[in-house]
């Protein structure tokens, strides 16, 4: 390969390189910068001033261009029609849902709490639901959406935005003064954790700690608490990835100040000690248990007795029926759905023929008892089987919930600096969240979920657009998809 004689770099690099810019060969990379003349006044002669990182330049690709650039540079350009007329064209029908009535509850709440930043906070919400945004793209995000505009946020700089975050994070009293005007009285709260990878080393939280994942990077634990009544997530906090969550959830509990709190387990955390731990701190918890366990006596169902008199109920339209078990210590209860009986017989039995490894007739009329059955353990002693069995599906919510904030949110990888960051990230994260959650509801209540997903909802709303002509902002056309 050819190389240019007098930079030393090879061809396919120097060719990228244009007027006004310079080629610079850093850790085995090259990478091409923005460099101008200036006159030094001292020296009485000009003098090279290197400016911004325009991009990576590769044997393969070429030149690529900065993300933080390209964006930057997006952000200058503005159309100008033939007479010359300004025209500016700003997102606004997501905008103008997060200030309208849907969300009023939580901007009213986000107003009294912080009165002097709410605008700033609900902005950035606005940037992380709407378009996962890291921090680096939130100015140019507000610079194109009607949030931008209506909130003057339009020369918010990047710096400025970290610098707020920091401040945010800072004040956790505040954060949970917020979140408290989410916990009703008389309402059952359910208690999760989840865990989320973190990549900084100054972030003291972040500790090796065991997942599902059966992975071992540093992480921090982030514990939710959950209303069951309006589906909405109410609080959280973030402990050290290597705590126990059954001792945290004490604390969480504590300064959240919520009383109905359940701790809702998935199956496979059961066990004496783990309950007896919860138990032993007071927290009232629904386990569902392993179909092997042996706590559950499954000949109930094969002599007929979980299905006589009126023990059954009604649930999202399935009859489900009931049996508590006779226990010394915590409530042991077994719940039949035989619609969901007849489904998983059926699958049984299509897989004697298509996976015949592990599979047999004789093995069926072994587990027929079990098909459909679901058992739960509960140290609640005041509440029904229905109720628990209840609270126990709301667990599906929650599932929702934190998929929304991993794979929806983008938040699972973490890559703040400080805690201080850290915690303001997280409070932006959480407010999002409310919001996408608040849109589920909204589909769920309306029976919709099977033809829109919330990501759909907020791709929707995002196509209604403002355009400035001439001074006057004008609502854009909208497709009659959009307008349903």
């Amino acid at each position: 390969m050819g190389r240019s004689e007098k930079a030393g770099h090879p061809e396919w690099a120097v060719k990228c390189r244009r007027p006004g810019t310079e080629l610079r060969f850093i850790g085995g990379h090259y990478y091409l910068y923005e460099v101008s003349s200036v006159y030094d006044k001292e020296k009485k002669r000009a003098r090279k001033k290197t400016g911004k990182l325009l991009g990576k330049i590769t044997e393969e690709n070429g030149f690529v261009e900065s993300e933080k650039y390209r964006l930057a540079r997006l952000a200058k350009k503005m159309v100008m029609p033939e007479n010359g007329s300004a025209i500016g064209i700003r997102e606004y029908g997501l905008s103008s849902f997060l200030t309208g009535e849907e969300t009023k509850y939580i901007s009213e709440a986000l107003q009294s709490v912080y009165p002097s930043t709410w605008d700033k906070i609900l902005s950035l919400a606005y940037c992380r639901l709407a378009y996962q945004s890291p921090l680096k793209n939130m100015q140019y995000r507000l610079q194109r959406s009607w949030l931008g505009h209506q909130f003057k946020l339009d020369e918010w700089k990047d710096r400025n935005i970290a610098l707020f975050l920091r401040d945010l994070g800072r004040n956790r009293e505040l954060a949970v003064s917020y979140m408290k005007r989410f916990v009703k009285e008389g309402d059952f709260v359910l208690a999760d954790a989840s865990d989320i990878l973190c990549k900084s080393s100054r972030i003291t939280l972040a500790k090796k700690g065991y997942n599902h994942h059966m992975d071992y990077q540093p992480q921090i634990g982030l514990m939710y608490l959950y209303s069951a009544e309006n589906r909405m997530p109410a609080y959280y906090r973030i402990i050290p990835g290597n705590l126990r969550k059954v001792k945290a959830f004490k604390q969480c509990i504590r300064e959240s100040g919520a009383k109905n709190v359940v701790a809702i387990a998935d199956k496979g955390f059961y066990s004496k000690e783990n309950a007896g731990m919860l138990s032993d701190e007071d927290i009232r918890f629904i386990i569902p248990l392993r179909r092997n366990n042996i706590l559950t006596d499954y000949s109930l169902i094969g002599k007929g007795l979980i299905k006589s008199g009126s023990n059954y109920f009604i649930h999202e339209e399935r009859v489900i029926w009931r049996y508590e078990m006779p226990s010394s210590e915590n409530r042991v209860m077994l719940f039949l759905d035989e619609r969901l009986k007849v489904q998983e017989e059926a699958d049984y039995i299509a897989r004697i023929d298509s996976c015949p490894e592990g599979h047999s007739i004789e093995k069926f009329h072994e587990l027929k008892n079990r098909f459909g059955t679901m058992a739960i353990v509960s140290n609640i002693k005041d509440a029904p089987p229905e109720k628990i069995y209840s609270l126990y599906k709301s667990r599906m919510n929650i599932e929702v919930m934190f998929d929304s904030l991993k794979n929806i949110l983008d938040a699972d990888s973490s890559y703040m600096q400080d805690e201080e960051a850290l915690q303001g990230w997280m409070f932006i994260n959480h407010l999002a969240l409310q919001i996408y959650q608040l849109i589920y509801s909204r589909l769920l209540e309306n029976d919709m979920l099977a033809k829109h997903s919330v990501s759909d909802i907020i791709m929707l709303l995002s196509d209604i657009r403002k355009a400035r002509l001439n001074g006057d902002w004008l609502t854009c056309e909208i497709t009659k998809k959009v307008a349903k």
